[in-house]
């Protein structure tokens, strides 16, 4: 299938797509920049089936770092920021990384010779965007692989193809019918299969992605950035519950509910 985020950007070129402190993109302003940075990872090596390990806070940057990669047809590896740094670059050679992008000197310092490390600002997008063919998404192609919580034993490397990420947000869509007027909370990781199932569902729905200021409590997100759709985990739920008092926002349609 083609490339969600550029059928949009081709169909309704106005429309709010990624909401976040550090700016807002509709679908055109995204597709252009996923198209750069795309063309900045090409140049860095990353190339189709190659493994990009993904060191990154939650934020704008890294979901169109994320695009691009898919784009490429890399496989993206997004690794858990609450890990030493030594257990990151040791997680990033585990998932067979040729690449490994971090803005902590740290990690970078503790990443193993076979990885070739990049800090964030060699990647951004900028400059004359590329007119070149968007790449479609095949089904059976792997993009990410996500490491397990580890709650049993050791956690373990899990491939996921394009077409699981993409099967999972049809079943959510269809349960949760999602509109072009839709903007859902990225509450979650996007080292966690919750968080990146987001970007997927409001990409094929045509809905936008709300990014919450760093720190801000989850509550007054859903309140001041007229959420209508958000996923969290129980405790995350239990702090809005306790949190909130009445109602919720009458903006919110949804909560979609996992974890523990």
């Amino acid at each position: 299938m083609i490339d969600p985020v550029a059928r949009h950007a081709q169909a309704r070129p106005d429309a709010p797509a990624l909401l976040a402190p550090s700016g807002e993109w509709t679908y055109a302003a995204l597709d252009e920049t996923t198209t750069q940075v795309q063309r900045s990872l090409r140049a860095l090596g990353a190339a189709p089936g190659g493994r990009v390990g993904i060191h990154r806070p939650r934020s704008a940057e890294t979901v169109v770092l994320l695009w691009a990669l898919w784009r490429i047809g890399a496989v993206a590896v997004p690794l858990s920021t609450r890990l030493p740094p030594a257990e990151v670059g040791t997680s990033a050679r585990r998932a067979g990384c040729d690449h490994l992008i971090t803005g902590d000197a740290a990690v970078a310092d503790a990443a193993p010779p076979s990885v070739a490390v990049h800090a964030p600002d060699t990647y951004r997008g900028g400059g004359a965007s590329s007119s070149g063919r968007t790449r479609a998404h095949a089904p059976d192609r792997p993009a990410t692989i996500l490491y397990t919580s580890g709650s049993t034993g050791t956690p373990k490397a899990v491939l996921h193809t394009w077409a699981q990420h993409l099967y999972s947000a049809k079943g959510a869509n269809a349960n949760m019918p999602l509109g072009a007027d839709d903007r859902w909370v990225l509450s979650l990781p996007l080292y966690h299969v919750g968080g990146l199932a987001v970007l997927v569902r409001c990409a094929l729905a045509g809905a936008a992605v709300v990014v919450a200021p760093p720190g801000e409590a989850l509550h007054t997100t859903l309140r001041h950035r007229a959420a209508t759709y958000v996923s969290m985990v129980a405790t995350q739920f239990r702090r809005v519950l306790d949190a909130t008092e009445g109602p919720p926002p009458p903006s919110l349609r949804g909560v979609l509910l996992g974890g523990g």
